[in-house]
């Protein structure tokens, strides 16, 4: 659908087009979207990192919190990813630990 979309310029080409959560412009990024009785309008890009990390939310809740105030409340920037390797996201999601205090 994203491709579809991309192609008749309804959506950006993702490489014009920073992820949404951590602000990368590197690397793979993908469109998603959480609304599929919208999927053009209620899109959002995301880098592989961000993407992956947010599909993990009910397998592993706190690590993808932490992971999402990283980024957004600390401006953490992690690598781009040029590769679907999903060792790094198991990496980070298992490294993540930020004190709250």
């Amino acid at each position: 659908m994203a491709k579809r979309a991309i192609k008749e310029r309804i959506l950006e080409p993702l490489e014009n087009v920073p992820c949404r959560m951590c602000g990368q412009t590197e690397g793979i990024k993908h469109y998603h979207c959480e609304n599929y009785d919208d999927p053009v309008g209620d899109v959002s890009c995301l880098c592989w990192r961000c993407h992956m990390t947010w599909h993990s939310k009910f397998r592993e809740p706190e690590a993808v919190f932490r992971y999402i105030y990283e980024v957004t409340v600390y401006s953490k920037q992690y690598p781009p990813v040029y590769k679907h390797d999903f060792g790094i996201l198991r990496r980070q999601l298992n490294g993540i630990n930020l004190n709250y205090s």
